[in-house]
């Protein structure tokens, strides 16, 4: 399942070194720490990760997979393991990353959005279906939700922008409709960017979903204690920078 992942990892790789070595005044100090930091990634997901099917269909969409991993390992926690297709979305890499083919995966997202979207309407129907086995007095007093249910449903299938994300966000919910008629404000919706308030409150919700998803899995991932690389690359600028005057201090008088 992951050997077309693996074959392009290698190249990537080998790309990467070719293009350090064949930099113009050729690879200084930094180059090399970033070489170091693409081949420990590479070693790990050829050799000890344990691949999903989401997972390798992810990174199979990068036009780089090998950087987007990296980078993803940059931003892990070390105690809740390496859950790439969690990290993919918390980074937004779609955004920071250019992808093997852009087009399918907007068609991709919109498929999303149309599944979404009538998730919304079934969980409509569910809530008028429960409505129908109630007595007078209890739909009169569950009028403010009522509304607050239609005015959700309507927003979101008409008037709510979908940002990367927000669909499969909402497809993990049990009842996503119910999830936004919660948020409602009532009347005084108006008075409110709702747009903001929906897109948080769904930011709020996938990481709570990640933070759960990573608890569940046991341990932490192989070498997680090892000091980020870019930690390393930040200490080199430093030495680096600071090398010159000290040297200017240290060298010796020759006139003596």
């Amino acid at each position: 399942m992951k050997r077309p992942l693996i074959e392009r990892l290698d190249k990537s790789l080998l790309d990467h070194a070719v293009a350090a070595g064949t930099k113009d005044g050729g690879p200084d100090i930094l180059d090399v720490y970033k070489l170091q930091a693409l081949t420990e990634i590479h070693y790990y997901l050829k050799v000890e990760h344990d691949f999903s099917a989401a997972e390798v269909k992810a990174l199979m969409q990068f036009q780089d997979p090998l950087e987007v991993a990296e980078a993803c390992w940059e931003e892990h926690d070390p105690e809740y393991g390496f859950s790439i297709c969690d990290l993919l979305d918390e980074i937004h890499a779609d955004e920071m990353f250019p992808l093997v083919d852009p087009a399918g995966h907007e068609l991709e997202q919109e498929r999303l959005i149309r599944e979404v979207k009538a998730v919304l309407d079934q969980n409509m129907t569910d809530y008028h279906n429960s409505l129908l086995v109630m007595d007078r007095a209890e739909i009169i007093h569950k009028c403010g939700e009522i509304a607050a249910m239609q005015d959700a449903h309507d927003f979101m299938k008409n008037s709510y922008i979908f940002e990367p994300g927000d669909a499969e966000a909402l497809l993990k919910m049990e009842d996503p409709l119910r999830f936004v008629a919660d948020l409602w404000p009532g009347e005084a919706s108006e008075l409110f960017d709702m747009g903001s308030h929906v897109g948080d409150a769904i930011e709020d919700a996938k990481k709570t979903m990640a933070e759960k998803e990573r608890a569940a899995r046991p341990g932490p991932a192989p070498s997680a204690e090892k000091p980020s690389i870019r930690v390393q690359l930040r200490e080199a600028e430093r030495t680096a920078s600071q090398r010159p005057a000290q040297e200017s201090r240290s060298k010796p008088d020759k006139s003596r």
